[in-house]
């Protein structure tokens, strides 16, 4: 009976650690992401950026509101790899740390991030500013 429960917290660990390495991998993503939308080197296109109206509306108003983004963007990209740390420790000390704690963090920070980003592409929309 302790065979089985060893197996069920190996696989905990594994799930945890991956989870750790897959929250690394879109850490990575987000900060290449923000990189290229800092730099000017993102154009107008259907798949990544930040998609609003205001951004559609010309190619100089689609650049004002990716750079405007990318510093909430970078900031989650760090968090996200916190995030991924955090999972990593819980796969390994599962007997300290509950499977929730990770889960609860990465989330709080995600509603954060994408709470932010909207504001910051909201403050930058060009139509909105006064004449």
């Amino acid at each position: 009976m302790k065979l089985g429960l060893e197996g069920a917290n190996l696989m905990d660990a594994l799930i945890s650690c991956g989870l750790g390495l897959l929250v690394f991998v879109a850490a990575f993503c987000l900060a290449r992401l923000a990189r290229a939308m800092r730099n000017d080197k993102l154009p107008p296109n259907m798949w990544a950026g930040i998609r609003t109206k205001a951004a559609s509306e010309s190619e100089s108003s689609w650049y004002q509101v990716q750079r405007a983004g990318s510093v909430p963007i970078i900031c989650l990209a760090v968090a996200y790899a916190d995030s991924g740390l955090l999972f990593i420790l819980q796969g390994i000390y599962h007997e300290i740390i509950s499977p929730l704690i990770p889960v609860v963090v990465f989330s709080a920070q995600s509603l954060v991030g994408i709470i932010w980003i909207y504001k910051a592409s909201s403050n930058s929309d060009p139509s909105k500013k006064s004449e």
